[in-house]
């Protein structure tokens, strides 16, 4: 099963990528790995220009790998 935008089952690990209306996916950081979860999400992005943490809900979030390593094919179940 491939998670979509909106998954509530965000945790600490999970790599994940921000959805396509927020401005970092715009500049080109698109994937981070999840280092705290709360009422906002925040994620450590990939690009190395992106130094402070990136806050966000959960619904703008989609995982795509719960294991810590990168996946094309999306988040196994």
């Amino acid at each position: 099963m491939t998670a979509d935008y909106g998954s509530k089952f965000v945790k600490v690990g999970d790599r994940v990528e921000i959805h396509p209306s927020a401005d970092l996916w715009m500049r080109g950081a698109r994937f981070g790995t999840v280092t705290k979860v709360g009422a906002v999400v925040s994620v450590r992005m990939d690009h190395p220009q992106v130094r402070n943490l990136f806050k966000a809900k959960s619904e703008d979030l989609k995982v795509i790998s719960s294991d810590g390593r990168y996946s094309l094919a999306g988040r196994d179940s």
